[in-house]
């Protein structure tokens, strides 16, 4: 079993009963949430507070879900899941091909959710933990003059 610390969540969610839903299932987990009703001011949060999620909505006022998630995706590798009502195929696809890390479509179980958001936070978190070992292994093997470039597979 792991253990999930507590997360830094934004969720950018402009219907305010389901926005109050999320929220409190989220901290009924112990995760510190930053809401948004619009997709304004979004980018500039997860820049500025780096968090460990991102839950946006598709069909936001301002910037929507899709050109959050562009922007997002030029600077940062924060994991991101729609939640939204377009559950066509077509909007699933480019959720994807942006970098969506997963698509729930509304109506949702809250319960789920909440299972989704612990098993992307754990994902991530085993990624940055395999990262950070793979450069400290890598700054040691350099400093003995062999260097093993793991991303690349390679060892000169």
């Amino acid at each position: 079993m792991y253990l999930i610390a507590m997360a830094r969540i934004v969720i950018a969610e402009d219907s305010e009963s389901i926005r109050t839903v999320v929220v409190e299932y989220l901290r009924l987990e112990e995760h510190e949430v930053l809401e948004f009703e619009t997709g304004a001011g979004v980018v500039e949060a997860v820049r500025q507070e780096a968090p460990d999620l991102c839950i946006l909505d598709l069909m936001l006022p301002g910037p929507s879900g899709f050109e959050i998630a562009k922007e997002v995706r030029t600077f940062s590798k924060v994991p991101i899941l729609f939640l939204t009502a377009r559950d066509d195929e077509a909007s699933r696809i480019t959720g994807f091909e942006i970098g969506a890390d997963d698509y729930v479509v509304k109506p949702f179980s809250p319960r789920e959710l909440v299972l989704r958001v612990k098993a992307i936070i754990r994902r991530a978190a085993d990624r940055a933990a395999e990262e950070s070992a793979g450069e400290v292994l890598s700054a040691k093997l350099e400093e003995s003059r062999l260097v093993v470039r793991l991303a690349h597979r390679r060892a000169t």
